[in-house]
């Protein structure tokens, strides 16, 4: 009977230091990648990507961060983004930038975001003098929107996407020179269809 029952301890205990000793290498594995990923060749990557989604738009980033607690997220720092329009062009400039996925797509591996948060965001839009009356050519992702019960389209990756801007400014200007129309101090959050 003391036989079994140290034999059952024993087993338990080499139960909860094998599974003691694999949090520890998780643990470890998991700082070890933080430490050691490349902010810069991060943010390549990611600027490479969305340039070849979002079609006509140029990306840039300078800076791209993991962050894997309190929940996980990238933060992408010094982002640009630029389009041209049949009646002008839009720069985006971002000084922060925080998207977060929601929790059922990091265990199901379809990418859908929870929420994205702007800090410092700049909109530029520059308007042509004589815009063309063609419509723009839209992205080949747009075919791929869902239609909700009110009638708006939206890309099934930022359905129920919280958008949230803080400190932002949005600048209209004509390409002939006038003074730009600006507002600044811009904040606010949406909350987009599910």
């Amino acid at each position: 009977m003391l036989r079994t029952t140290l034999l059952r301890c024993s087993r338990t205990l080499s139960a909860l230091v094998l599974l003691i000793l694999w949090g520890v290498v998780l643990v470890l594995g998991l700082a070890t990648f933080v430490v050691h990923q490349n902010p810069a060749g991060l943010a390549r990557n990611l600027a490479t990507y969305l340039s070849t989604q979002l079609d006509g738009t140029v990306v840039t980033a300078e800076k791209v961060d993991l962050r894997l607690f309190p929940l996980p997220a990238l933060q992408v720092k010094g982002l640009i983004l630029r389009t041209a329009l049949s009646s002008g062009q839009v720069a985006v400039f971002v000084d922060n930038c925080e998207v977060t996925p929601t929790l059922e797509s990091l265990t199901s591996g379809e990418l859908k975001l929870a929420s994205v948060r702007l800090i410092r965001p700049s909109v530029l839009v520059t308007l042509l003098p004589n815009p063309s009356k063609k419509p723009p050519e839209q992205p080949d992702q747009l075919e791929q929107t869902e239609q909700t019960e009110h009638g708006v389209t939206i890309l099934p990756l930022l359905a129920g996407l919280k958008l949230t801007v803080e400190d932002g400014t949005v600048s209209l200007r004509h390409q002939r020179g006038e003074q730009p129309l600006t507002l600044t101090g811009v904040n606010g959050s949406l909350q987009l269809l599910e």
